[in-house]
């Protein structure tokens, strides 16, 4: 199945972590941790399909803010594809870069 990530087209299939679909296609996710949910520096928003994803788990809940986790923020390492169909994603780190490119010195 096709997946969006960073506005690029991806393949992915279904029991895929968002982060492994992210480096097969070569699209830019932080993970300093190796996947393994404790550096907090892969995440993404889910701009369309969260209800393809798996529920969120502890360590999410753990890391993420409430206000996060209604803005659509999930933890590429530890959100896996369930069920197939369109999914859109956009990285912390590619969405600063979009406002930056969009106006300058405007960041947050």
């Amino acid at each position: 199945m096709k997946i969006s990530i960073n506005d690029r087209s991806c393949e992915a299939n279904t029991g895929d972590k968002l982060l492994d679909a992210a480096r097969k296609s070569h699209s830019h996710v932080g993970y300093f941790c190796g996947g393994n949910g404790i550096c907090q520096t892969c995440y993404v928003k889910v701009l369309e399909g969260s209800e393809l994803l798996s529920p969120l788990s502890e360590p999410e809940k753990a890391m993420l803010s409430d206000t996060l986790i209604r803005e659509g923020m999930r933890m590429a390492c530890l959100a896996t594809i369930e069920k197939p169909g369109t999914i859109r994603i956009l990285s912390t780190i590619e969405e600063v870069k979009q406002l930056y490119e969009q106006n300058p010195l405007q960041l947050p």
